[in-house]
């Protein structure tokens, strides 16, 4: 065999290794991203299941309270407002892991962006020349991209910020009950007032965790659509 036939074969090997390992990169990097997907939709319906079961615990206890306050001891209220406390405390814990993830998603969103920007759909050498067969294809399917995923950095970068506001307004009402709750040595009168505000802000609360529900909804149909746009169809 002439050393050009060999550097042919030679050449012609290296070629189709090149081609499948690339191949074989985009199908793990699919693969990837359909794992990270369906990560994302497992872990906002866990998000939705955990913030229902707070606001159900906590709406239980409130409504203990406040017939513990009407019709039992100080001492049965005391220990009620000790869980309340508990449980808000736990709560707020949760939303500050809950906004953890939500700065993730806004980081790989970012990320996601960048790298459909440097010509995710230009895998070809001849879509870089407009002439070319495949260009106005890959024009087309660039654009729906990058529209898409800005949409979904937009998307993340406002629930954060709604999570972020919940977060805030949370804090500040827990802070309310901790500082009210301290009623001893007062009138009768004066506690009964106190309870008031006490219940008022409890609502407050729960109120606040119903729009961190809804929060929560909306991030699990924006997975799912995420998913139906990457892959065809949602995952339930």
């Amino acid at each position: 065999m002439s050393s050009k036939s060999t550097f042919r074969i030679a050449a012609m090997m290296i070629i189709v290794i090149m081609a499948f390992t690339t191949a074989n990169a985009q199908m793990t990097s699919k693969q990837s991203e359909k794992n990270q997907d369906r990560w994302d939709i497992m872990q906002s319906q866990y998000n939705l299941t955990d913030d229902r079961a707070d606001f159900d615990r906590l709406s239980k206890l409130v409504k203990r309270w406040n017939k513990a306050r009407k019709f039992e001891s100080d001492r049965t209220v005391n220990k009620i407002e000790k869980r309340i406390n508990r449980e808000i405390k736990n709560d707020i814990a949760e939303s500050r892991r809950q906004i953890k993830q939500f700065a993730r998603e806004v980081e790989r969103s970012q990320d996601e962006l960048r790298f459909n920007n440097n010509g995710r759909f230009f895998g070809h050498k001849a879509t870089y020349n407009p002439k070319s067969k495949g260009y106005r294809s890959s024009v087309v399917k660039f654009k729906k991209s990058h529209n898409d995923e800005l949409r979904d950095l937009e998307d993340d970068i406002r629930d954060l910020k709604k999570a972020r506001r919940i977060l805030a307004k949370k804090q500040d009402i827990s802070q309310s009950i901790k500082k009210i709750q301290r009623k001893d040595f007062v009138s009768h009168k004066k506690a009964k007032k106190i309870e008031k505000r006490q219940l008022s802000l409890m609502k407050n609360y729960l109120a606040l965790e119903k729009k961190e529900i809804k929060l929560a909804l909306g991030e699990l149909r924006e997975d799912r659509h995420e998913y139906c746009e990457d892959f065809g169809r949602s995952k339930r």
